[in-house]
């Protein structure tokens, strides 16, 4: 309906925007991912929340068009890359030993950097070994690694390519 992605097809029904359809996924399937204490699951949605800002930041990023807007996205981004390394316990998860639906929302963002970081140093990560650590565990995930086709990293490139991304240009 947005014309953006994420989105999921149920039946007749079109879902947008990635914490509701996590919510929907949550509701509807036999393993819910949300913490069962209220206060924990309304500090998960919080936390995916801020998931939802930093992939808007990382969309800033992507669509920067010279190295002044670049460098204020790319700082939004360490900004927001801090704020979850100084929430991070000890993993390998956001909420300790249990997945959550905050891996969910945070894994697709952390993807982005696999792709652009094949082609430029981002160096967003540098300060953040926690997330660092929580990016690599997410990765390996076989969900994680099925959710997007092979050419995911070739066609995300030539998306930003066709786009005059300055990050195109830091090659």
């Amino acid at each position: 309906p947005t014309g953006r992605t994420p989105l999921l097809r149920v039946g007749g029904a079109v879902l947008f925007e990635s914490a509701a359809i996590v919510e929907y996924l949550e509701d509807t399937t036999p393993h819910p991912l949300h913490p069962r204490d209220p206060i924990d699951r309304a500090r998960a949605r919080a936390w995916m929340e801020q998931g939802s800002g930093l992939l808007g930041d990382i969309w800033s990023l992507e669509m920067a068009r010279d190295m002044t807007s670049y460098e204020s996205a790319r700082a939004a981004v360490v900004r927001r890359i801090m704020v979850l390394e100084g929430a991070l316990g000890g993993g390998p998860w956001f909420f300790g030993e249990q997945l959550s639906t905050v891996d969910v929302v945070l894994a697709p963002a952390f993807r982005y950097f696999d792709t652009f970081d094949r082609h430029i140093e981002t160096q967003v990560f540098d300060a953040a070994p926690k997330v660092t650590q929580w990016r690599r565990a997410l990765a390996d995930r076989p969900s994680v690694c099925a959710a997007v086709g092979a050419d995911y990293a070739e066609r995300l490139w030539d998306f930003l390519t066709k786009n005059n991304s300055y990050l195109t240009q830091l090659r």
